[in-house]
């Protein structure tokens, strides 16, 4: 017998290694009796010189070397493997997995199945009239634009960009490949290397082909460290484990055995790494993801297949054993209007409602509306409504600055009376209150303007 190869699971295979008269796993009846030196030198356990009924197949009558003649019980799993998502009472695959269908239905997106089971997550998406046209939604852009015309409405009213003026904006201080205000980054490079490189030479890469010697390398946060890699030359199979953790080995040899093969070994057994084939019943499924394993005909456990299971999954949850890699498109909340949720929370962006607000959206109705300041100033808007009294007169938060009191006119024929203007000369008497006077018969032609105060 070779070495490695537990004297019961060869017993267990003996009706498979024409020591059976009926055909191997045929179910027929029959009885074998076990040869004197099947076992080996020095076995003398019961174990040792007839196998359990547990390791024969059922219905296979063999003789001990005692004169005992014993039953086999071993059952053989007759059903088929698993084809299709939410089958059960079949064997798992690596393609077709146990998933634990416990909670599964929040895992799963509303429009997949997986495991037979229809998903229930709706991702919160607000309305893509609410998000910013520099941001999307669930692969959708936004069409909340920015304010860009005067007296537009459902649109975001922002700030102007500002330059970037900053002494430490080199290339030793910018990511290499990024450009920054102009600058092209270098770090790190041969020109700005990382802190603490040296003349040790750089892990470039880790495989088969990487030659023994020490290495430095460094981590996603710039730290550096060192390591060497090894030989192992030819390692010795024993009944012990053996540790090789004193550095990291590129190569090294174990020796093979022909007759470690996997129809040597009982179905499920491994040994040294060769799992056995020979016909056995696997357990049910018990844990989410397992494969070889029967999904029994139950609500817990049931067959998923995997190919495109992950973008199926939400990215936080394991399915089948397959990691989920669906991330919903959340906008910023600051980006979502404070009428709306994203993912549960509210938005921030709030209606502006005071003259001159910004960082805030225009609604739709009201007497808010946008206005752009580069197109007027305060010397455009009228300062106060009467010359004497009343506040002063802001439009987009800018102050009124003009204030047109007297034109030197003739009050027989500029006297505005209307209120607010009263008899007499005062704030409202101008060349536009007499243009919109229709009573100026035989006036002059030049309207008996003076000169302007």
């Amino acid at each position: 017998m070779k070495p490695g190869l537990r004297p019961s699971l060869v017993l267990a295979l003996l009706p498979c290694l024409g020591l059976v008269l009926p055909a191997c796993g045929s179910g027929a009846s029959g009885t074998f009796t076990l040869p004197a030196k099947s076992i080996g030198a020095g076995a003398a356990q019961d174990g040792a010189t007839c196998p359990d009924p547990s390791q024969v197949l059922a219905g296979v009558a063999y003789a001990c070397t005692d004169g005992s003649v014993r039953q086999g019980t071993l059952t053989q799993f007759d059903g088929a493997v698993c084809q299709s998502d939410g089958e059960v009472g079949c064997l798992t695959t690596t393609t077709y997995r146990a998933a634990e269908t416990t909670g599964l239905a929040s895992k799963v997106v509303s429009t997949a199945t997986v495991a037979g089971v229809a998903g229930t997550y709706t991702p919160d998406f607000p309305d893509v009239a609410n998000v910013r046209s520099s941001d999307t939604v669930n692969g959708a852009n936004g069409t909340l634009a920015d304010c860009t015309v005067l007296g537009r409405t459902d649109c975001y009213a922002g700030l102007s960009w500002t330059a970037l003026e900053n002494a430490d904006l080199t290339a030793g201080n910018v990511r290499s490949g990024v450009t920054v205000g102009g600058v092209t980054g270098g770090y790190p490079s041969a020109s700005h290397p990382l802190a603490g490189a040296d003349t040790t030479t750089d892990l470039t890469s880790l495989a088969a082909t990487t030659a023994a010697g020490s290495y430095e390398f460094f981590d996603s946060a710039g730290a550096r460290y060192t390591g060497t890699i090894s030989d192992a030359g030819t390692i010795s199979i024993g009944t012990a484990s053996q540790n090789f953790n004193t550095s990291l080995y590129r190569a090294f040899t174990v020796p093979g055995d022909a007759d470690l093969v996997a129809t040597n070994i009982r179905d499920a057994v491994s040994v040294f790494g060769v799992v056995g084939s020979a016909p056995s019943r696997p357990s049910d499924c018990s844990t989410d993801g397992a494969a070889d394993c029967v999904v029994a005909a139950s609500t817990t456990y049931r067959a998923a297949e995997t190919t495109g299971l992950a973008s199926k999954v939400v990215s936080t949850a394991t399915v089948a054993g397959v990691a989920g890699t669906y991330t919903p498109d959340f906008p910023d909340v600051a980006n979502v209007r404070s009428s709306d949720t994203v993912n549960g929370a509210n938005g921030t962006l709030a209606d502006c409602s005071t003259d001159g607000a910004t960082n805030c959206t225009i609604p739709t109705s009201g007497t808010i509306k946008a206005a752009d300041t580069a197109q007027f100033t305060g010397w455009d808007i009228r300062k106060k409504r009467n010359q004497s009294t009343g506040s002063v007169l802001t439009f987009a938060g800018l102050q009124g600055q003009s204030k047109t009191c007297r034109n030197r006119s003739r009050t027989g024929h500029y006297d505005n009376s209307t209120s607010p203007a009263i008899s007499g000369l005062d704030f409202f008497d101008t060349i536009d209150d007499f243009n919109n006077n229709s009573n100026h018969s035989g006036v002059r032609a030049d309207f008996g303007i003076g000169t302007l105060a």
